[in-house]
C-alpha cells in the first residue's frame, strides 16, 4: 500500500491573482488570444478554447485577466467546482479558474490524475454562504498520494494510454463531423429549393414527470452533460427535480438556451428511458430514414444564424431561442433521391461517431476504476511493464 503523501502546495505553485492588463501578451490564432473559461475544462487536455480575445479585448478585461502558462493545470473555483484541464498551450483566463503549475514538469499528469480522484474532497473545501468558492490557501492543503517516482511514472503510463485513445477518438469524431458538414454544404449550399421546417420536422414536447417514476434510472441529456463530456448522465428519476422531454433514436436535439453556443446533440438512446432537458428543442423528422440529412441541415451555420435572429432575453447568459419560430426556417429541400444519396454517405459516419463516443465512455470508466487502485497500491505497478516502441501494456 502507498504510505507516502504530500500537500499540493509543496509540489505546485498555485495562483488566482491577476496580471497587469496593460501587459503585452503573445498573440495566438493570428492575433487572437486564447481565453480560458471554466466551461473549457473537461477533464482532458486543452489545446483550443471556445473564445479568443484581441489584444484590446484582453486589456479591457482589466483585473479579471490571468495568464496561464503552457503545461499547467486549470481547475474551476466556482460554479461547477473541480472541473479540470491540462493546459497544453499558453492562454489567458478569468477569475473562475485557479492555475496549478507543478514544480517538476514530469509530474504534471500524475498531479492531474490525483486532483481528479480527489474531486469530492476539493468540492468540500469550497466555502461561502451564497456562492461557494475554492481558494488557493485551502487547495494548497489538499493531500494526495505520493509514491516513488517510478511508481508515479507507471501510473501515468497506464492511465495516459487510455486517455490518449480517448483523445484520438475525440479528434476523429471532430474530423468526421466536419466532413459531414462540408459535404452537406458542397451538395446543398447552391440554389436548392427550400421548404418550411414544419413540413419536414416536428417539435416534440412529450414529457415525463420524475416524481411518477421513482426507482427508475433515466438516461438524462442535459446542458451541463453536453458541455462537460458530451455524454448523458445515468441517474435515478428520484433525484431529478423537473419534467423532462422524452427522446428516442429519431430525435435531434438543439439547445434553445444561449444559441450562440452551438449545441446539436444526436442522442444515442442506449436505454428505453432516455430524456432530455426542456432547454433543448426536440426535433423529429417526419421521414425518419432521412434523419442524417436533417441533422446536417440544422447543424449548418445558416440555421444557427436563424436561431440568433429569434431569441428572447437580454444579451448575456440567459438568451433563449423561440422553438415555434424555427418552424418557419427555410429548410433545404432537394429531391428525394438527393436526400437519400446524402444519407447513404452520412449514416455510417454518424454511426461511427456514436460508436467512438461509446468506446471513449467505456475507456473512461475503466481508467476511473483503475486509478484509485493504482494510487493506493492495491494494484502493484511493479508487475506492469511497458513494451517499446508501441507502448503496449503487458503483465510480467
Amino acid at each position: 500500500m502507498v504510505s507516502n503523501s504530500v500537500e499540493i502546495g509543496n509540489i505546485c505553485d498555485l495562483q488566482e491573482g491577476y496580471v497587469n492588463p496593460s501587459q503585452k501578451v503573445p498573440g495566438y490564432f493570428g492575433g487572437g488570444i486564447r481565453w480560458l473559461r471554466a466551461v473549457d475544462l473537461n477533464d482532458a487536455e486543452v489545446f483550443e478554447t471556445s473564445r479568443t480575445l484581441s489584444q484590446a479585448g484582453y486589456e479591457s478585461a482589466g483585473k479579471s485577466a490571468l495568464m496561464f502558462p503552457a503545461n499547467s493545470i486549470g481547475i474551476s473555483k466556482s460554479g461547477t467546482i473541480g472541473r479540470l484541464g491540462i493546459l497544453r498551450k499558453p492562454m489567458c483566463g478569468n477569475r473562475a479558474v485557479i492555475n496549478i503549475v507543478p514544480k517538476q514538469s514530469n509530474d504534471l499528469r500524475y498531479i492531474f490524475y490525483s486532483l481528479r480522484m480527489a474531486r469530492q474532497s476539493i468540492i468540500a473545501m469550497a466555502v461561502g454562504s451564497v456562492q461557494k468558492n475554492l481558494y488557493v490557501p485551502v487547495l494548497e492543503s489538499l493531500t494526495i498520494p505520493w509514491p516513488e517516482q517510478h511508481v508515479r511514472d507507471t501510473i501515468v503510463d497506464i492511465a495516459g494510454s487510455i486517455d490518449d485513445k480517448i483523445a484520438v477518438n475525440t479528434r476523429v469524431n471532430d474530423y468526421l463531423a466536419t466532413l459531414v458538414d462540408l459535404e452537406f454544404s458542397k451538395r446543398f449550399s447552391g440554389s436548392v429549393s427550400t421548404t418550411s421546417l414544419k413540413n419536414v420536422l416536428e417539435i416534440s414536447t412529450k414529457s415525463l414527470k420524475p416524481q411518477q417514476h421513482a426507482g427508475e434510472t433515466w438516461e438524462h441529456y442535459s446542458i451541463p452533460a453536453f458541455d462537460e463530456m458530451h455524454w448523458p448522465i445515468f441517474e435515478l428519476a428520484d433525484g431529478i427535480k423537473s419534467n423532462k422531454y422524452i427522446v428516442d433514436r429519431s430525435s435531434i436535439l438543439i439547445s434553445k438556451l444561449n444559441p450562440s453556443i452551438k449545441r446539436m446533440w444526436i442522442p444515442a438512446c442506449l436505454t428505453d428511458k432516455a430524456v432530455c432537458s426542456t432547454e433543448f428543442i426536440v426535433y423529429k423528422p417526419l421521414e425518419p430514414r432521412h434523419k442524417s440529412f436533417y441533422c446536417a441541415a440544422i447543424n449548418a451555420a445558416s440555421f444557427t444564424a436563424f436561431l440568433l435572429e429569434h431569441v428572447t432575453g437580454s444579451t448575456g447568459s440567459r438568451q433563449r431561442a423561440q422553438p415555434k419560430a424555427t418552424l418557419d426556417y427555410p429548410m433545404p429541400s432537394p429531391c428525394r433521391t438527393a436526400i437519400e444519396a446524402f444519407c447513404d454517405f452520412a449514416d455510417p459516419i454518424y454511426r461511427q461517431i456514436e460508436l467512438n463516443g461509446i468506446e471513449s465512455q467505456r475507456l473512461g470508466s475503466l481508467r476511473d476504476a483503475l486509478l484509485p487502485k493504482l494510487m493506493s497500491g492495491e494494484i502493484d505497478v511493479s508487475k506492469v511493464g511497458l513494451m517499446q516502441p508501441n507502448n503496449h501494456l503487458y503483465v510480467q
